[in-house]
């Protein structure tokens, strides 16, 4: 799960350990995978590490998106959608 604000100066810092993970997890991953982003905000230069890490779970057998957002957080539920689009993983959404 990643979930909070995301406000990295240094993006890849945040980003390559998760994405080292990611390639050791792929290795002998779970029967179904699933990532869940509960975000409240992120940067444009976040988006690019987000999608990164969606990218690279997408390529996991079984594995999907679940993207959760506020009730009244338009914005968020939009990026959400145009991720879903940029991906070939099933993406779920949910409000919370």
């Amino acid at each position: 799960m990643i979930e909070g604000r995301t406000i990295a100066s240094f993006v890849w810092k945040l980003f390559d350990p998760v994405l080292e993970w990611i390639d050791e997890y792929s290795k002998y991953p779970a029967f179904q995978t699933r990532l869940i982003f509960e975000l409240r905000y992120f940067n444009t230069s976040d988006s690019k590490g987000l999608l990164k890490v969606m990218k690279k779970i997408s390529n996991i057998p079984s594995s999907r998106v679940i993207w959760r957002f506020q009730e009244d957080d338009e914005d968020m539920e939009e990026a959400g959608k145009e991720f879903s689009e940029l991906v070939e993983i099933p993406f779920e959404f949910q409000v919370y």
